[in-house]
């Protein structure tokens, strides 16, 4: 059996904005002098929140490469 999770894009956005932009040092990401931070601790930091337990690199890599 396949369980198919579907992923909001948008909620996931929203999230990754307010942990770079708001709250790094919370969530335990490093920023370097250009604001850079590494994908795994962006990984472990949406994974925090509840509803993006399961999310995988794959799908967060997908969402940052289709941000305009």
């Amino acid at each position: 059996m396949v369980i198919v999770i579907k992923i909001n894009t948008n909620t996931i956005s929203k999230k990754l904005s307010y942990i770079l932009r708001h709250n790094p040092n919370r969530f335990k990401v490093t920023l370097d002098e250009e604001g850079w931070a590494d994908i795994d601790d962006l990984l472990d930091a949406l994974r925090d929140f509840k509803d993006l337990m399961d999310l995988k690199k794959e799908d967060l890599l997908d969402i940052i490469s289709n941000q305009k």
